[in-house]
């Protein structure tokens, strides 16, 4: 069937309140191509329904209002046809990157392990204590010891009276 005679066809029958089959045509291949239309709106496309069988009434589905408000068969039909390119887009890059993973997988993981035991080993390296710290430590404590030293020890100050008496023989040898 033609897009353009279901776009009509819907139309007509969101038009009118009350769709009634058409009974009257000029002649018979008219009234098949009719009855075949409106037959695959029904069956097969799902747009149409009748609301009491035994009747001539025809009325839309939630679907055929979906279809109307999107702008007609042809707008649904071509949004569609964008959604379905679309998701093939998407499965060919989604087969993409799922085979890039798939051949990758062991490099990133054995990278991933090796970085994942030299950041273990740095961390427990870092506990125990290296050579320049040792050396370090041991350099502090050789200073530490000096200068317990020198405050244990009697350091030879001078009196002030010790001062003046040198300033006053020396101004005695003078004279």
């Amino acid at each position: 069937m033609i897009d353009s005679e279901i776009e009509k066809l819907l139309n007509e029958i969101n038009e009118s309140e009350v769709y009634n089959f058409k009974l009257n045509f000029e002649n018979y291949e008219d009234e098949i191509i009719y009855r075949k239309s409106i037959n695959h709106l029904e069956r097969e496309l799902k747009l149409i329904r009748k609301p009491f069988e035994n009747e001539a009434i025809l009325e839309l589905t939630h679907f055929g209002k979906r279809v109307i408000k999107k702008g007609g068969w042809i707008e649904y039909s071509r949004i569609e046809s964008e959604k379905e390119k679309r998701s093939d887009k998407k499965d060919i890059f989604d087969f993409k990157v799922s085979k890039y993973r798939y051949h990758t997988f062991w490099w990133f993981f054995a990278f991933a392990t090796l970085g994942s035991g030299l950041s273990i080993f740095n961390f427990v390296k870092g506990f125990s204590p290296s050579e320049k710290n040792i050396q370090l430590e041991k350099r502090i404590e050789k200073m530490e010891l000096e200068m317990e030293k020198s405050r244990t020890s009697k350091p030879t100050q001078k009196n002030t009276d010790s001062l003046t008496k040198s300033n006053t023989i020396e101004n005695n040898q003078n004279q």
